[in-house]
């Protein structure tokens, strides 16, 4: 609906980017709070941040390649530069990697999965509002109240029609 803020001067900033960047903010100060709260070591402290910022990063090339994948496109440094992202495929990814690094680091999964799980759900939340603004997951064709009608140069009428109401996956 709205893909990017216009800055001015010919700067562009892509919504779903600054959202789910103030998510990932948001979710990181939740679990600095929470380590904080249950008084969880220093050392330990470290390893989980450690490892989740090592699954961030290849989380988001994990999300890349899913998406190449999933659409069928040749893995190349153009795609994964100018495609998109699954959430399904950077959270498989990460995961994998969330775990085999705190097995490496001799941390406890469980105490570290149950520290992350709610930070990963505020990042998600404002992922997910990103992703409405950004009009790329529509939904189907809906009569109900809750419909939304996209502007004509969105994804939703592109492939809905003009003028047709639809249910927004990420609401």
């Amino acid at each position: 609906m709205y893909p990017h803020l216009n800055l001015g001067y010919n700067i562009e900033l892509p919504l779903y980017n600054l959202f789910i960047g103030i998510g990932i903010i948001f979710g990181l100060l939740y679990l600095d709070n929470l380590i904080r709260i249950r008084k969880i070591n220093f050392i330990t402290d470290k390893k989980i941040y450690i490892s989740l910022i090592v699954s961030i990063i290849v989380g988001f090339l994990g999300a890349k390649l899913f998406d190449l994948i999933y659409l069928d496109k040749s893995i190349n440094l153009m795609n994964l530069y100018s495609g998109g992202a699954t959430f399904m495929g950077g959270m498989i990814t990460a995961s994998i990697i969330f775990l085999l690094i705190n097995l490496l680091l001799k941390t406890s999964n469980l105490l570290a999965f149950n520290l992350l799980t709610p930070s990963l759900i505020i990042a998600h939340f404002f992922g997910r509002i990103g992703c409405f603004l950004g009009g790329c997951c529509y939904g189907t064709h809906t009569e109900t109240l809750f419909g939304v009608k996209y502007p004509e140069e969105a994804p939703a009428s592109v492939h809905l029609g003009a003028n047709m109401y639809s249910h927004p996956t990420q609401l």
